[in-house]
């Protein structure tokens, strides 16, 4: 048995637990691997992980990141939400047909959490 099987006590990937892990996999199915299709269809490349032979060297420089690069204003609410991911991908219409999936999403997994000592097991923990 690998690691990565799922054992009788733990569920078979994180988000399968309950109606929150559904609506995942529903997006995913229905909004995603479409997306995905579509945008390879028209020739988008998704993760070019092919080496190139002729290629000098692999490296290619990348621009620095910065804190606004990771950020988001969403208010909590679905409207905010939807106009900051319209923003944040406006030059990337394509994407734009997330926006809806990925609002309704949110509000079918909108739930007050408790806080506990707990680590969520969406994190990685490093000892």
């Amino acid at each position: 048995m690998s690691s990565t099987e799922p054992t009788k006590d733990a569920p078979a990937r994180p988000g399968d637990e309950g109606a929150s892990g559904a609506a995942a996999a529903r997006l995913f199915d229905e909004v995603l691997a479409p997306l995905a299709a579509r945008l390879r269809e028209a020739g988008a490349v998704l993760a070019d992980v092919a080496p190139r032979r002729a290629a000098d060297s692999y490296f290619e420089p990348v621009s620095r990141f910065t804190r606004a690069d990771f950020e988001i204003v969403s208010g909590g609410d679905p409207e905010t939400l939807r106009l900051a991911l319209l923003q944040q991908w406006k030059a990337e219409p394509s994407l734009h047909d997330l926006v809806e999936a990925l609002v309704r999403l949110a509000g079918e997994v909108d739930v007050e959490r408790e806080q506990s000592a707990e680590v969520s097991p969406f994190l990685y923990v490093m000892f």
